[in-house]
Order: C-alpha cells, then sequence, then structure tokens
C-alpha cells in the first residue's frame, strides 16, 4: 500500500460501521422501545468492573509496564490510533493441555478500561505491525462498545438476553450470530487501521489459525476469491467469527473501497435467504417478498375474489392488493435457498385453492409467474403432489391460460353486472314499498 492509500486508509477511521450492525440496532429501538430503553439505561456498575478485574488476577498472570515495553508501547499507539483514551492492563492467560501451543489475544467487556489478555506467545510468532493488527483488533472492540453512546454494546447485551429467553422466537439467536460477525468484520477494519494496511491484519489471522510461520496475503486473496467464484452462497457457517477467507476478502474490499462493499460482505457473511437460518432483519425482507408474491398472484382483478382476499389476510390483516414490480422481486429471489423458494410456491398455491371455481385459471396465472421467479419445475412438481394433476392435464392448463383468464374475466364482469342489477332491482323495490307506506299513511290521517 502506497503513503496516498495509507493515508486514505486512516482518514476514513472506523466511521464505515457495518450496516447491519446499525440496522439491528435501530430495529430494536423501534420495535421494542421499552426494551430498548432499559438496557440503554442500565450501565456497567464499578462492582461489575472491579469483579472483572479481579477475575483476570485470579485466572492470569498480569504483565507489567516495566519488563513488557514494547507490549504497552504499540497497545498505546493503537490506542491513539483508535482516538480511544483508556487505561491499559496486559495479561497472560494459562494454559492447559486443550489450548497449549495455541497463540492469540483477546479483550475483557469493560467499556472504560483495556484489559488485554495474552495467549501463548505472541511476540515469538508475530512481527511488530502483526502485533499492531492484533492490539488495533481487539480494542477495536472497545471501540465500538462506546461509539454512539454506548447504543452498539446496548444491543449486544439485549440480543444476549432475548437469545436467552425460551419464550422469544429463535430468530433472536441468529441475529446475535450474525451481530457478532459483523462486530468481527468492524474490528478487522480497526485492526487495518492501526497497522496502516490490511496485510497484516491477514497475516496475523492466517498464523494464528493455522500456526505457519511465513505468509503471502496475496496468494492467500487469491485463494479466498476462488472459494468465492465456486461457493453456492451458504453463508459463514461459524457462530462468533466469520471463516478466516471471508474476513480476508472482506477486509480487501473494504480497503480498496470496492463498488457494493457492504452488498458484497452481506453475500459472504450471510449467504442466500433461507427460511432455516432467518434473522431479525431478513425477517422484514421475507415478510415484504410474501406481501409481493401475494401481489402478483392477485395481480388479475378476475383473481380477487371474496375467497383469496380472505386467505391473503390470513398473512396480513390489512392486506389490500397493491402493485408489485417484477424486477425486484426476482432479483430478490435470484438469492433465496431452496426452502425459501419452495415457501414462495406454496403461498401461491394456497391462494389458487383458496377459491375452486378458480382453480384451472388461478393455476395457469400461477405457473406464468413461477417461470419469471425461476421456480417453475418446482411448483409444477408441488401442484402435481398436493392437487394430484396428472403432467398432461397441466399441460394443457398452461397451453390455455389466455383462454382460461379470459373466462375468468368474462365470469367476472357478469356477475359484477349480475349484482349491479339485483341491487337496482332491491332499490327500486324498497322505493315501492316506500312510497306504498306513503300513501297508507296518507289515508289513514284522512
Amino acid at each position: 500500500m502506497n503513503i496516498e492509500e495509507s493515508e486514505n486508509l486512516a482518514k476514513r477511521r472506523l466511521t464505515d460501521v457495518p450496516s447491519y450492525l446499525i440496522e439491528v440496532r435501530d430495529l430494536l429501538r423501534e420495535s421494542q422501545p421499552e426494551v430498548w430503553e432499559w438496557f440503554r439505561s442500565v450501565q456497567q456498575t464499578q462492582a461489575a468492573r472491579e469483579a472483572v478485574s479481579l477475575d483476570l488476577l485470579k485466572s492470569t498472570v498480569r504483565l507489567e509496564p516495566d519488563g513488557n515495553a514494547e507490549l504497552y508501547r504499540l497497545a498505546q499507539s493503537a490506542i491513539e490510533s483508535l482516538d480511544l483514551d483508556v487505561p491499559i492492563t496486559f495479561y497472560q492467560a494459562k494454559q492447559s493441555g486443550r489450548t497449549a501451543g495455541h497463540f492469540n489475544a483477546s479483550i475483557s467487556c469493560d467499556p472504560n478500561q483495556a484489559h488485554l489478555v495474552m495467549q501463548g506467545d505472541l511476540q515469538e510468532h508475530l512481527d511488530t505491525a502483526e502485533l499492531s493488527a492484533v492490539f488495533g483488533h481487539e480494542l477495536s472492540h472497545l471501540l465500538l462498545w462506546n461509539l454512539q453512546d454506548g447504543e452498539f454494546l446496548h444491543t449486544w447485551n439485549m440480543l444476549i438476553a432475548l437469545s436467552n429467553d425460551a419464550a422469544q422466537q429463535p430468530i433472536y439467536s441468529e441475529t446475535l450470530r450474525l451481530f457478532s460477525q459483523y462486530s468481527e468484520i468492524f474490528c478487522d477494519r480497526g485492526a487495518a487501521v492501526v497497522a496502516g494496511s490490511y496485510a497484516p491484519v491477514v497475516s496475523s489471522l492466517i498464523k494464528i489459525v493455522t500456526g505457519v510461520k511465513s505468509v503471502k496475503v496475496k496468494d492467500y486473496l487469491r485463494q479466498a476469491n476462488e472459494i468465492f467464484s465456486k461457493d453456492d452462497r451458504q453463508g459463514s457457517q461459524e457462530v462468533t467469527h466469520p471463516q478466516l477467507y471471508i474476513r480476508a476478502r472482506a477486509l480487501d474490499l473494504w480497503q480498496k473501497n470496492a463498488k457494493d462493499t457492504e452488498s458484497s460482505i452481506e453475500a459472504m457473511v450471510q449467504g442466500n435467504l433461507s427460511l432455516d437460518r432467518m434473522d431479525y432483519c431478513r425477517q422484514g425482507i421475507a415478510r415484504d417478498l410474501t406481501r409481493e408474491v401475494l401481489d402478483a398472484a392477485l395481480e388479475p382483478t378476475w383473481m380477487r375474489c371474496e375467497a383469496t382476499l380472505a386467505h391473503a389476510r390470513l398473512y396480513f390483516e390489512d392486506y389490500e392488493p397493491g402493485d408489485w414490480k417484477p424486477g425486484r422481486l426476482v432479483k430478490q429471489l435470484s438469492n433465496a435457498d431452496k426452502d425459501f423458494l419452495d415457501y414462495v410456491g406454496y403461498v401461491m398455491l394456497d391462494v389458487v385453492t383458496a377459491d375452486r371455481d378458480l382453480l384451472e385459471p388461478a393455476l395457469a396465472h400461477t405457473i406464468g409467474l413461477a417461470e419469471t421467479f425461476g421456480i417453475k419445475d418446482a411448483y409444477l412438481e408441488s401442484v402435481r403432489k398436493e392437487l394430484r394433476l396428472r403432467k398432461k392435464q397441466l399441460e394443457q392448463i398452461e397451453k390455455s391460460a389466455d383462454e382460461l383468464a379470459k373466462n375468468a374475466a368474462e365470469i367476472q364482469q357478469q356477475a359484477q353486472q349480475n349484482k349491479q342489477r339485483g341491487e337496482s332491482v332491491e332499490d327500486k323495490a324498497v322505493e315501492e314499498k316506500t312510497d306504498d307506506n306513503a300513501s297508507m299513511s296518507a289515508e289513514d290521517e284522512a
């Protein structure tokens, strides 16, 4: 990275909070304001901070500045790069059989003090730039907890509580998982700011994960890009940290300020839209897509009968048919897993079967939609399975789509005319009865 790029990276600092973190915070604040306010009002007490410090003293060895000047110098430089103003204390974690030979660093959750815990001999395995990147990453957690009056820390604590509540929906656990992963993405950016480049961040991660002594970052980025050229958008499968290749490519895209960086990172971390991995944000997306699928299914006026509208209102009580945008819907569904596409097919099929009088024209209409959505084969399979229709029957229905739609429209128009005539006759009968009553009243008065 040249001087200009390094200065540009420093100027960007950490204003680039991943949009997922902001979206989750805003959704929780708007949807559950009372709970949000409670978590926002709860501050870490002095007793809680002292408990964190005491626990570290019991479980680690504190590293004093006198004998570890280089560690404190690098950490202090990182703190200044991140515009933080907190005291630093280093600790060395004890190694057990399970962690023997491993090396890493972590930070304890205290927004007011940097408790940096070393595991293994980091200084033996990492060079100065890599150590700076590791400290920058850990201290960026502290930065995130303090940003915007601590709202991201409040969000994290709220998600933990909601995830641990058995009465809550599982979407909160998935939201917490993703919130943790995007927090790591943010902290990798902080590490790059501190180190002045993304390369020491990636090389330190590779060394920590694999234990190798020598790393060529460009070679690993090629490997990461190769993975995504072949991957089927499954997203990160880890619990707290994205896989190494995701983190490396996400950081590369960010430091290059590449076009559509956030959407590219979202695709890498979250993968396709899936019912099995539904988080709080994508629940809203799924809700909007469901409404649009209903709008598409009920686009023809002849599809909007009492039964089909009543069925649509089982999804949304206030449902009224609206305009749908084919381009947007098709694009969204192109990034959906098979389980979600099957769900879309069954939403349409349920509308089809809501009124048996409309079965054939409704089927023809939704088969056309399924082709537009790219799910025709799967939809036809569901139709054959659920309605017990043969392949030839479906082919005939599809072939007669225009005629069936025309007939359905004519039947609806005739029904409306009959209804209007019936209302007219009824109005006339009421009028005549009113006139008769008026005449009888006049005769009585006479």
